[in-house]
């Protein structure tokens, strides 16, 4: 709400008394702001990356003239660009783009570069140095579909050698049509690596509170797929199957503690209270998945 004082002072009257008394003016508390976020951000950016060259087989060898698919690849796009700059054909798709802020976008991508350049000099920079030069994320090296994974529109069949994706099928609204898509997006013999947040968003620090609620229901807008769905990881994996993949590997990376579920368990909504601890306790994990020849 407005007060008196600011609607009978200018701004830029304001804005002058403020650096009169030595406060921050509303551009530099922006730009702190802005700051403190990409020093959060660009740690984040290089782990993925870490992340998604150990999970790719071969990796970077393999990545030369692989055509591969990242699913909701967040505010930036660092691991796709250095997948790229290794030689891969990368296409990225999220139903929620992130669009280029020139406030943001070429701040961040300079500071991950000379973040790159100190930590990994080996990782390739020509993909990320386009993206710089050009000051857009959305053309050039990659390529970008503003559409989520349960409606692939205008991608053709058996289009990509791997698939990855972090903390993204969690936020599915269709969880079966949406693995459907996958299958026929993917060559018979490649491969998927999705990581998968199984906890209720809500508060991770109680991870299966949403299982105890019977009327727990999602709708198809991006507030509600926030808190993630309530599949658990074995159903996650029995999907996967009857879609037709081949699930290698479930690689759990988060339990729920053992105490906490014991205190959940007599509160279970009716569809979770058969299952087994073990079927619970997993929270997070990263499944390895091959469509068959």
């Amino acid at each position: 709400m407005r007060t008196l004082f600011h609607m009978l002072v200018p701004f830029r009257l304001r804005q002058w008394g403020r650096r009169l008394l030595g406060l921050p003016t509303v551009e530099e508390i922006a730009a702190a702001r802005t700051a403190a976020v990409i020093q959060a951000a660009v740690p984040y950016a290089m782990q993925v990356t870490r992340v998604y060259l150990s999970w790719i087989p071969g990796a970077p060898q393999s990545l030369a003239r692989m055509r591969m698919l990242e699913l909701g690849p967040g505010r930036d796009f660092t691991p796709a660009l250095i997948l790229a700059g290794y030689g891969a054909d990368v296409t990225l798709a999220d139903l929620y783009l992130e669009p280029w802020i020139p406030d943001y976008h070429p701040a961040f991508y300079q500071a991950v570069r000379a973040a790159i350049r100190r930590r990994h000099p080996d990782w390739p920079l020509p993909a990320l140095d386009e993206v710089i030069a050009r000051s857009e994320h959305g053309r050039g090296p990659l390529r970008t579909l503003h559409c989520g994974l349960e409606q692939l529109a205008g991608v053709p069949d058996q289009s990509f050698d791997l698939t990855i994706s972090n903390a993204v099928f969690e936020h599915l609204y269709d969880v079966p049509q949406a693995l459907r898509e996958l299958y026929r997006v993917t060559k018979p013999g490649g491969i998927g690596c999705h990581q998968v947040d199984f906890r209720d968003h809500r508060d991770f620090a109680r991870p299966l509170e949403f299982l105890c609620e019977a009327d727990y229901l999602r709708r198809v807008d991006r507030d509600s797929t926030d808190q993630g769905n309530n599949l658990r990881p074995h159903e996650m994996g029995q999907l996967l199957l009857e879609t037709g993949f081949q699930v290698e590997e479930f690689a759990c990376n988060l339990s729920a503690d053992p105490a906490y579920l014991a205190d959940v368990r007599p509160r279970l909504a009716d569809r979770f209270r058969h299952f087994a601890d073990e079927q619970l306790q997993p929270v997070s994990g990263r499944f390895l998945i091959r469509r068959p020849h």
